[in-house]
């Protein structure tokens, strides 16, 4: 018998099909007398247009026809939260890195550095920022089976160095990626990722060009030229990322292998790599993370106060693991590619980063790669909570 079944009411009463069991063993108790419980509560009254010829339509095909009808109000009006862990079958990512200024990824960073540094600290690693552009063909909550959805995204993210003070000294034991831009174009990614790991997730709309275009993705999002009073926020084309040249035959495998080797070197024996740091625990992350093992992402959660929405009333270093469950592609990208990253004051993508705008206005990347994996982003640790 499931618990408290003994006090409910019979189903016959009536009460079964209006209120929920907590409710319907309240006024068991009550008996005779008035059940009174005060409690904070927000109601939605909402109109669904057409409904009542929809469910006439529905109620001439029978019962079945009505229970199909429910089941699309309540996917309609339930949750647009979906649980942790998720599975992603066949994610592919394609990764432009970019030479950035290290002074300004640490400035980045240390938005994350709200802890005691004896408690946890975060520092850039490299020069190099990574441009992704993430097609998710299959994404599903493993608690929700009712269903997956699919989801677009490109982000701006950089690595980090995870440690702590240690008599006054830092010492890295883990890689992570930081996620300061990430762009999607579904609204169950925004709010999924932003309630639960606290992802800065931007709605916008995305562009896949055609076989052959020179512009291969394009991305739209609301944004602010200018911050003042009198501006307006507007739909603007925020990022272009152009095929500059195409390469093949030995160009093509000379180029591949010289931008492998070169970005390796500088992620590992370059200012602030990961040799830099001396920490045989850096390099064991770096050798599980590239071994192709799992992907760690650490981020900054945190919710502004009603009352004063110039502080936070929630802060949380969250850590989660993206973790690898079967490899389908890793190589590098033929071709050569740059981005068109537009100056916005609320986008402030190019200053934050520190990139180099060329003459013709386009960052130049870095030798590009693809991957394509399932993997499974189990729940995240709290790392520290304000």
């Amino acid at each position: 018998m499931p618990p408290h079944a003994h006090d409910l009411p019979a189903p016959d009463s009536g009460l079964d099909r209006f209120a929920p069991p907590s409710l319907r063993r309240a006024l068991r108790a009550a008996g005779a007398h008035p059940a009174v419980e005060v409690f904070d509560a927000a109601l939605l009254f909402a109109d669904v247009s057409g409904f009542t010829a929809l469910a006439a339509r529905m109620a001439a095909r029978g019962l079945g026809a009505a229970e199909e009808l429910s089941v699309h109000l309540n996917a309609c009006f339930g949750e647009t939260l979906r649980l942790p862990p998720y599975k992603f079958n066949k994610l592919e990512i394609r990764s432009f890195p970019l030479l950035a200024d290290p002074a300004k990824l640490q400035k980045l960073v240390d938005q994350l550095n709200i802890a005691p540094p004896e408690v946890c600290e975060f520092r850039a690693v490299g020069n190099v920022a990574f441009m992704q552009l993430a097609v998710y063909p299959y994404l599903e909550s493993e608690p929700d089976p009712s269903g997956w959805f699919t989801e677009n995204e490109l982000s701006f993210n950089l690595l980090v160095a995870c440690g702590k003070r240690v008599d006054g000294v830092f010492v890295p034991n883990a890689l992570a990626y930081y996620f300061p831009f990430i762009y999607v174009d579904n609204d169950w990614a925004i709010a999924t990722g932003r309630e639960v790991f606290g992802y800065p997730k931007i709605a916008s709309e995305m562009h896949f060009g055609a076989a052959g275009e020179t512009e291969i993705f394009s991305l739209q999002t609301l944004a602010l030229p200018v911050q003042g009073a009198d501006e307006q926020a507007r739909i603007v084309k925020l990022v272009e990322i152009v095929e500059t040249e195409q390469l093949d035959g030995w160009r093509k495998i000379v180029a591949e292998v010289e931008g492998v080797v070169s970005e390796f070197s500088d992620l590992i024996f370059g200012p602030n790599g990961i040799v830099a740091d001396a920490s045989l625990g850096l390099l064991e992350s770096f050798a599980s993370t590239f071994g192709k093992q799992q992907i760690g992402i650490v981020s900054l959660k945190q919710f502004r106060d009603a009352a004063d929405p110039s502080r936070a009333c929630y802060q949380a270093l969250v850590s989660t693991q993206f973790k690898i469950d079967t490899w389908h592609q890793c190589a590098p990208m033929p071709g050569k590619f740059a981005a068109r990253i537009l100056r916005e004051a609320s986008m402030p993508i190019i200053e934050s980063l520190g990139l180099t705008v060329g003459a013709d206005g386009l960052v130049a990347t870095l030798q590009p790669f693809v991957m394509q994996y399932d993997c499974t982003v189990t729940v995240g640790t709290n790392l520290y909570v304000a």
